[in-house]
């Protein structure tokens, strides 16, 4: 009912209206510190106009802590609607083995591993050590990272390592070098599919890795280790969930022998957009014409954006203390067939079907690939406690003999060396007991039965 400028202001019940009458092509939501309840809201409401664009200037946070400028706008993603309203960030946890501290991120040119970059930049640690195998992510994490430090009151020191966590020699150099107070762990071969017809190169890169990384930062004493692990670490099916389950035991292992390094383990499920993940490939196959192609209509999956699992994560190595594998709080599961349908829509298209028939995109139903679940677990024991952050939780898991361990983790790495795929594959299998390999698998690789050792626990 007023005016700005000589520019009418109209009430949101007149929307249908003026998109009608002034042929409304475009509609922007600058909103940027609305809760997400709110926001979702509208979007709701103006999605059922046909043929009408959504574009939305950054969250509050966003804007805030440097990652994005006020006046960009974005396309409407995924992520608008499927985000949770932000918990508050206690600094306190989140800067506790940052501020002032010499930090180092493996796989820093991932999806996490980049925004966990970003995030701990604006914490102010005295040095980055940005550790990534790929020359490509590591240039561009370096560069950006460089152009958001003029925005930053700090001195603070950018160092671009090429490197793979294999090599412990050079981990063990590096650390030592740049006198590393903290580490965090986030690279690692995630693809489900893909590490279950590349054996060899998953066990290597995510167990031996992360053995040698371990390892590294106890002789370089380093103060704080905290590894990201994932939901399909639980009762694993597939071979990737297996070595990371066994990854964590390792950490376990090893830090149990060095106590002035605290340590944690981070479990979370699915983030939005990272590589691989179905979003990017919803989105390609949207842009394509279709089909999107969903493995099950019953499928299950947890879902949280990079920028809040980054966030929880950095919060979390303020609380560890002994090793804990802590599980973050993804809200509840959703069925994947619902976020195709969800993403169809924000591109302003309808789903094809027999309900539907002059539909624009169609959803075909595949199968489950090797070693897919239907849906996935956070904790073995289905136990977790809370911890001082509503959104993080301990998972109160029986602990295997560390000496058990790390003989087997000893095992393995000669199993590697010799590139003896039977004998690798046996002492996974004995080390996460509540994994079996897949049909396929065996009929792969001529394997032997080793009877699975029932290990020595004790309760957390």
């Amino acid at each position: 009912g007023t005016s700005i400028h000589g520019i009418k202001v109209y009430a949101p019940e007149f929307l249908e209206k003026l998109i009608t009458s002034k042929d409304v092509s475009t509609i922007l939501l600058a909103m940027p510190s609305v809760s997400h309840a709110d926001r979702a809201n509208v979007i709701e409401r103006i999605q059922k106009f046909d043929g009408v664009t959504i574009k939305t200037t950054p969250n509050l946070s966003e804007w805030i802590s440097n990652r994005t400028a006020l006046s960009e706008l974005h396309n409407l993603s995924i992520e608008d609607l499927m985000s949770r309203s932000p918990v508050q960030v206690n600094e306190q946890l989140a800067g506790h083995s940052i501020t002032g501290k010499s930090v180092l991120i493996t796989g820093a040119g991932g999806s996490i591993g980049s925004e966990l970059c970003r995030q701990i930049l604006v914490r102010k640690p005295k040095r980055i050590v940005l550790f990534e195998i790929t020359e490509s992510a590591l240039f561009y994490i370096q560069q950006e990272l460089l152009k958001r430090k003029k925005n930053i009151d700090a001195e603070i020191e950018i160092i671009a390592v090429l490197g793979s966590v294999v090599d412990s020699t050079r981990l063990r150099s590096i650390l030592s070098r740049h006198k590393v107070d903290s580490v965090f762990h986030a690279a690692a071969y995630k693809h489900v599919p893909m590490i279950e017809s590349n054996q060899i190169e998953g066990i290597r890169n995510n167990i031996i890795g992360t053995k040698h990384l371990a390892e590294a930062c106890a002789f370089a004493n380093v103060t704080s280790l905290v590894v990201i692990s994932t939901d399909k670490a639980v009762r694993p099916t597939n071979l990737m969930g297996a070595t990371k389950r066994f990854s964590e035991l390792i950490v376990q292992s090893v830090a149990s022998k060095h106590k002035n390094m605290n340590t944690c383990i981070v479990r979370f499920g699915n983030v939005l957009g990272s590589s691989g993940s179905v979003v990017p490939i919803f989105r390609e196959q949207i842009q394509a014409g279709g089909p999107v192609t969903v493995t099950h209509p019953e499928m299950k999956r947890y879902f949280m954006t990079i920028p809040e699992a980054s966030e929880l994560v950095l919060q979390a190595g303020g609380l560890a203390k002994n090793t804990e594998v802590f599980v973050l709080d993804m809200g509840e599961p959703e069925y994947i067939r619902d976020l195709a349908i969800k993403m169809i829509s924000y591109a302003g298209l309808t789903e094809r079907s027999t309900d539907n028939p002059n539909g624009d995109i169609e959803i075909v139903y595949t199968e489950l690939r090797p070693g897919e679940k239907m849906f996935e677990e956070l904790s073995i024991d289905n136990e977790l406690l809370q911890t001082e952050h509503e959104k993080i939780t301990i998972s109160s898991e029986q602990r295997q003999d560390i000496d058990e361990v790390g003989t087997l983790a000893d095992l393995l790495e000669q199993a590697v060396k010799n590139r003896d795929d039977e004998e690798m594959l046996n002492i996974v299998c004995r080390a996460v007991p509540e994994y079996t390999l897949s049909s396929e698998m065996r009929s792969s690789i001529p394997m032997v039965d080793v009877p699975k050792q029932t290990s020595t626990t004790t309760k957390k």
